[in-house]
């Protein structure tokens, strides 16, 4: 026996579905970046992952279709190789809006909680494309700052302001939500998680270490 979460509607269950979805994506993704014989683990995961992919899509259609339609944007970007770093995170930030947009409670909470999925998403794809610049530039992927030239310098100076930007508009959405619980996890996350992680991530350090900001 153990403690478990009180249900909380369609909330709950719509995250973990949009958890499940996005993963199967993400084995999609690792498939058609590897070659044969690197991708046979990525192909063996993705068989176990395909049962539990078609229960989330059968209990949530419609996030399921924005996940596949978020596939298909994000592979024509890196087909095309886009270069303007806002149009490359659009897919990301719909696709974390809409899951955002599942735990809302009224129309109010939902358009600010929308907002926020959209701010996350593009944080973590333009923080991710500086910190798998190195690795995509030897493997040959797709990249955003390497479409335009940037070294890792440039690419941290032209990323650090959207950044920014993005975690500040965050902190202000917390205080639109008026929430009643978890406050205290929601501002630990945002105004102390994310910086953090932003700052490692930037500079290089370990992003789980115990220095202080």
């Amino acid at each position: 026996k153990c403690n478990t979460c009180k249900r909380v509607g369609d909330a709950l269950d719509g995250v973990a579905a949009g958890c499940v979805l996005l993963s199967y994506s993400k084995l999609n993704d690792s498939v058609a970046d590897s070659g044969f014989f690197k991708g046979l683990g990525f192909r063996f995961l993705r068989l176990f992952a395909r049962l539990p992919q078609k229960k989330a899509a059968r209990a949530f259609p419609k996030l399921a279709g924005q996940v596949a339609d978020y596939e298909k944007r994000q592979a024509i970007i890196e087909r095309e190789g886009e270069s303007r770093p806002d149009a490359a995170c659009e897919p990301t930030a719909r696709m974390l809006s809409a899951l955002f947009a599942l735990c809302g409670e009224g129309e109010a909470a939902t358009r600010v909680l929308s907002r926020m999925g959209y701010l996350a998403g593009k944080w973590i794809y333009l923080l991710d494309a500086v910190d798998d610049l190195e690795q995509d530039e030897k493997s040959g992927g797709y990249n955003v700052f390497l479409r335009l030239g940037c070294d890792r310098e440039t690419a941290v100076r032209r990323a650090v302001g959207n950044l920014n930007v993005c975690v500040d508009e965050l902190g202000k959405c917390i205080g639109l939500l008026g929430l009643s619980h978890y406050t205290e996890i929601v501002e630990n996350i945002v105004f102390l998680g994310l910086p953090k992680m932003q700052k490692a991530v930037l500079e290089q350090k370990e992003k789980f270490d115990e220095r202080p900001l």
